[in-house]
């Protein structure tokens, strides 16, 4: 699987997204599950690059609920600082209108 890297690496070296994907993880959360036991989401911290060219995402990882068990595709997205801050304004906003859905 290393060499498959390497070849698209040299193909795509600027791309943002592969770059993060190859990232080194700095921290991860524990995976929580969705609504049926095989889906789930796990969100974690890389850095990619070094020096001036050094970058932190936040990388979620994702099996969703759509599919078998059988055939369980993991998709990841990555986030910069400005979305993830944006994200957690939504997730704050939908917990709050859960809240009062539920009272």
């Amino acid at each position: 699987m290393g060499k498959m890297w390497d070849t698209i690496r040299k193909f795509m070296p600027q791309h943002r997204s592969l770059s993060a994907l190859d990232g080194s993880t700095v921290f991860a959360c524990r995976p929580r599950e969705g609504l049926v036991e095989y889906a789930a989401m796990q969100v974690s911290l890389k850095r990619t690059g070094a020096g001036a060219n050094r970058r932190l995402y936040v990388d979620v990882k994702l099996v969703a609920e759509g599919w078998t068990r059988v055939l369980q595709p993991v998709g990841y997205i990555n986030f910069d600082m400005v979305t993830v801050r944006r994200l957690h304004d939504d997730l704050e906003q939908c917990i709050k209108v859960m809240e009062a859905q539920e009272r």
